[in-house]
């Protein structure tokens, strides 16, 4: 099963973006978020962008996922 998961936007260069995820930073391909900017919160999925959410949104489902592993939700 493949799962969304929150970053934020940090740079973005021809039709990519580095995103910094929870665990990691990646490029993820962003076509689909043409109007995405540094600092925007997005849902990654498969290194795709496959939309953009709120900040309290991203904190919301971090914090989520992180309990769903059993980990410490701070």
């Amino acid at each position: 099963m493949c799962m969304s998961q929150p970053g934020q936007v940090l740079r973005l260069l021809d039709g990519t973006a580095q995103v910094r995820l929870p665990d990691r930073t990646r490029w993820c391909i962003a076509l689909s978020q043409p109007d995405a900017r540094p600092g925007d919160w997005v849902l990654v999925q498969a290194d795709l962008i496959v939309g953009r959410i709120s900040a309290l949104e991203a904190a919301e489902t971090t914090a989520l996922l992180r309990a769903l592993r059993g980990e410490d939700p701070a």
